[in-house]
């Protein structure tokens, strides 16, 4: 049986590595799925990995159904070619398609939800009347893709046509509250990671909003502007989510040079979770991101900036069903 774990940002790489800890896993047994041009911060010679390249994202609608069922094709063949036995899958969560497939793959066996971000379970599973919309779209798959399905909610536990989750792992079981099955509880490493960062300057974490299309990029740019005008010191660093954009990063950058700041962007290869792991008291700005709210849950100046984005209906009504449930 193997132990399959989709891994696309710092936080799951980092539950992951306390889950092998956690469980004793023979690194035999082991897979490692990077998505989104994830790559890992440390060398793995012992562990099977996978990149999955343009198939991070599988989109269905508006697609032809002949170019979604080679889509498919495509990452079954490589689930077969690279782990091609039984299987427990470890994942964030079962929204995005790419997810849907590998749970339903024959060798599928089991489901456990990892630790990404901390709004990802937040919304009650309670039972509801599902819209026209779903009722549509879920016919539609059921037709012509059957082995994956639409998703309101990234909490799928409740509509998952075939496996149900049995366990979640997290650094807290907050996280997974409102997922009905056995909560373990596990440590991030300590990795040895060379820092030398000025614990004086401000800051800033981002997330991936615009690439979502959850808000326009004009509102969303005034809105960092304003974050930045307000707390931006005379030395800044920036974290940038992996799936933001390089016109994105760009213009940001812009913004501290337009105010003559001085800015430093963290490697994406060091995870912010080290940094403010490792260093105390630090002034930590930024939206939505998870980031600024596990800096936050340790201690740190947090300055979350959320309502600079209110004037975005799509925006809140995305996040308003979160904000409820955060305690920071």
């Amino acid at each position: 049986m193997k132990h399959v774990f989709l891994i696309g940002s710092h936080t799951p790489y980092l539950t992951v590595l306390g889950i092998l800890n956690k469980l004793s896993l023979s690194k035999s047994e082991v897979v490692f799925v990077y998505w989104r041009n994830y790559r890992p911060l440390l060398k793995h010679n012992d562990i099977t990995e996978m990149d999955l390249g343009d198939l991070s994202y599988i989109y269905v609608l508006g697609k032809k159904i002949r170019d979604v069922r080679n889509k498919f094709n495509q990452l079954n063949a490589l689930i077969k070619d690279n782990i091609g036995e039984d299987y427990i899958l470890y994942t964030p969560h079962l929204a995005f398609t790419t997810f849907q497939i590998f749970a339903t793959n024959s060798f599928c066996k089991g489901i456990k939800f990892i630790q990404e971000g901390i709004i990802d379970f937040c919304k009650s599973d309670k039972l509801r009347f599902p819209t026209f919309r779903e009722i549509f779209l879920n016919i539609y798959y059921f037709v012509f893709h059957k082995n994956v399905w639409e998703s309101s909610n990234w909490n799928t536990y409740l509509r998952i046509p075939y496996l149900k989750c049995d366990e979640t792992f997290a650094i807290t079981d907050k996280l997974f509250a409102n997922v009905n099955c056995k909560h373990s509880i596990v440590e991030w490493p300590e990795l040895s990671i060379d820092l030398d960062l000025n614990p004086d300057a401000t800051f800033f974490v981002f997330e991936s909003a615009v690439e979502m299309k959850l808000i326009d990029i004009d509102l969303f740019l005034s809105a960092t502007s304003k974050m930045v005008k307000k707390y931006a010191k005379k030395y800044n660093y920036v974290k940038f989510h992996p799936h933001q954009s390089k016109h994105n990063i760009d213009s940001i950058i812009n913004i501290f040079k337009e105010f003559n700041y001085s800015v430093e962007t963290l490697s994406a290869n060091i995870p912010f979770e080290i940094i403010i792991a490792k260093y105390k008291k630090l002034t930590v700005c930024g939206f939505t991101t998870s980031l600024v709210f596990y800096s936050a849950l340790l201690g740190h100046d947090t300055h979350i900036c959320e309502p600079l984005l209110e004037s975005s209906k799509s925006f809140m009504k995305y996040w308003i069903q979160f904000k409820k449930h955060l305690s920071v």
